[in-house]
C-alpha cells in the first residue's frame, strides 16, 4: 500500500505531554544515529543500522529529531521530527507503537512529542507520512487533528477503504483544497507537498543545504540579489493595482545559468514592471543548482507545476485563464521555451492543480540561453524573442530557434539589436535594446493579451 499523506493546519495550542506511569520518552537527534537504529530496528522489527540512518536522515536533513518511548528497558513507540526548507513546514515520520500497549495511547503521545518539537522549532503546520493501514494508528492522527489528503487518485482509492471503516471519508479532502498552495500577495508559497519528485532520469534529488543570497555588486546600479541552494521551490504572488488590472498574467523565470537565479534582476523587478502595465505576476523560484545528471529536468518540473497552480487558481486571482504567460531571462528563457514546447507533465500527478494545464498561452524570451537544446511542438505558444548580436550566448541560437518556430507556423516576433550583451534586466541605460518592456507590451496588447 503507498503511504498517506496527512495534514495538519496549526501547531498552535498543542496538548501538553502526559505519559502513563512507567514509561520514559527519549530523544535523538544528529551524532546519536547508532541509537536511533537501535530503536528503529526494534520499533519496526527489522534491521537498521547506523548507515542506514545516516542516508535516510543525516545525508538529507542535520536538524532531525526522533522521540522513543521506552517501558522496561525496551522501546515500545517511535517518531521522528524533520525540519524542510518550506516555510512553516514541520514534517513527521516512521511513527511505530508496539501492539501489546495498545491501551496506552503510546502513538498519540509520541507523535504529539514530535508535534511540540516542530513547533518549538518554528513549524506553524505539519505533514505526516504513513504506510501503516491499521485502524488505530489513523484514529491516532485524526485524534490529533490531522487531515488526510490525496496525492493522486490512485493513492485515495488504497485509503478511502481505511478511512471509510472509521466513518472518516468525508475528511478525505486535498492539499489544494487545504489552503497549502494558495497563492498570497507578496508570500513566497511552496509548490511541493513533502517529497520533491524524482527527475527525469529517476533520481531523487538531495537537500542542498541552507539556501544562500548574496548581493552581486554593479557599478551605478543597485547590487543584483543572487539566489543559490534552492531545494524547495516557491511562488510568489504580484498583483497589479486594481484600476489597471488587465486581467492577464505572467509567471517570471530568473535566469542564472541553472546555477544560480537573479532574483531581483530578472525577478522582482520584472514583477514589478508587469503591475505597472496592469498584468499579475507570479514569480517562480525553482531549483538550481541543477543536477549533472539531469540540468533541465527539475526546473521544467518545477516550472509546469507552478503554471498549473497559477491556472488552477485563476477564478480566485481575478485572472484569465487562457491569458497566462511566461517570461525568462538567459537561463530562465531557456526554461520558458522548454516549458512551452512540453504541454505534457514530467512528473507525476500530485493534485487537482494538475488538471489545469500547464502550457502558458504566451512566451517572452530575454537575451535566452541554450535554445539550441529546445524543439518547439506543434502547439507551441506565440512567442517574444529578444537579444543582442554582441550577446556571449551566440545569437545564431535565437535565430535558429526563431526559423524553427516559423516553421511550425508559430506566431513569432524576434528583436535583434547590435549592442546590449547579457544580463542588463531591464534597467534602464543609453542603449536602446534596454526600450525592450515597452516592445514586449505592444506585443503583448497587439495580441489580445492586455485586454481589461
Amino acid at each position: 500500500m503507498s503511504q498517506l499523506t496527512l495534514y495538519r493546519r496549526s501547531l498552535a495550542e498543542l496538548p501538553e505531554l502526559a505519559l502513563p506511569a512507567g514509561y520514559e520518552l527519549r530523544g535523538y537527534q544528529p551524532g546519536d544515529e547508532v541509537s536511533a537504529a537501535e530503536c528503529l530496528s526494534a520499533a519496526f522489527g527489522e534491521s537498521w543500522t547506523r548507515e542506514k540512518v545516516l542516508a535516510e536522515l543525516a545525508e538529507n536533513d542535520s536538524t532531525w529529531r526522533m522521540f522513543v518511548i521506552i517501558s522496561d528497558q525496551q522501546v515500545v513507540a517511535t517518531a521522528t521530527a524533520r525540519s524542510t526548507e518550506i516555510p512553516g513546514q514541520g514534517y513527521v515520520h516512521w511513527v511505530a507503537a508496539h501492539p501489546d500497549h495498545a491501551g496506552k495511547r503510546l502513538g498519540y503521545w509520541v507523535t504529539l512529542a514530535v508535534l511540540r518539537e516542530c513547533a518549538a522549532n518554528g513549524a506553524t503546520w505539519a505533514i505526516l507520512t504513513t504506510d501503516d493501514p491499521r485502524l488505530p494508528a489513523i484514529q491516532t492522527y485524526l485524534n490529533l487533528n490531522f487531515e488526510p489528503v490525496i496525492l493522486d487518485n490512485t493513492h485515495s482509492q488504497r485509503w478511502a477503504q481505511v478511512l471509510t471503516q472509521l466513518g472518516k471519508e468525508s475528511m478525505i479532502t486535498s492539499l489544494l483544497a487545504a489552503g497549502l498552495f494558495t497563492l498570497t500577495e507578496g508570500k513566497p508559497v511552496p509548490i511541493w507537498p513533502v517529497n520533491l519528485p524524482l527527475d527525469s532520469k529517476g533520481v531523487a534529488r538531495k537537500d542542498l543545504g541552507a539556501e544562500t543570497v548574496k548581493h552581486d555588486p554593479r557599478e551605478g546600479q543597485e547590487p543584483v540579489d543572487i539566489t543559490g541552494n534552492v531545494s524547495n521551490p516557491t511562488l510568489t504572488l504580484y498583483k497589479p493595482a486594481a484600476n489597471v488590472d488587465t486581467g492577464a498574467a505572467v509567471m517570471v523565470c530568473p535566469g542564472g545559468g541553472y546555477y544560480i537565479l537573479a532574483s531581483n534582476l530578472e525577478g522582482t523587478e520584472i514583477c514589478q514592471w508587469l503591475n505597472r502595465i496592469g498584468v499579475t505576476a507570479v514569480l517562480l523560484k525553482y531549483r538550481v543548482p541543477s543536477a549533472d545528471t539531469d540540468r533541465y529536468g527539475p526546473p521544467l518540473q518545477d516550472a509546469q507545476r507552478g503554471l498549473g497552480l497559477i491556472r488552477s487558481q485563476a477564478e480566485t486571482l481575478g485572472i484569465d485563464p487562457k491569458r497566462i504567460g511566461v517570461i525568462g531571462f538567459s537561463a530562465g528563457g531557456h526554461l520558458s521555451a522548454n516549458l512551452g514546447a512540453h504541454s505534457a507533465r514530467s512528473y507525476a500527478k500530485v493534485d487537482a492543480a494538475d488538471d489545469a494545464s500547464c502550457r502558458p498561452d504566451f512566451t517572452m524570451l530575454i537575451y535566452p540561453a541554450y535554445l539550441n537544446d529546445v524543439v518547439p511542438a506543434k502547439d507551441n505558444p506565440p512567442t517574444f524573442i529578444l537579444q543582442t548580436a554582441d550577446d556571449p550566448i551566440p545569437v545564431e541560437n535565437t535565430l535558429g530557434y526563431a526559423a524553427a518556430l516559423a516553421r511550425e507556423k508559430v506566431i513569432t516576433e524576434t528583436h535583434i539589436y547590435p549592442v546590449g550583451g547579457h544580463g542588463y534586466g531591464l534597467r534602464p541605460s543609453a542603449i536602446p535594446v534596454s526600450h525592450w518592456p515597452e516592445l514586449a507590451a505592444g506585443w503583448m496588447k497587439a495580441n489580445g493579451w492586455l485586454k481589461n
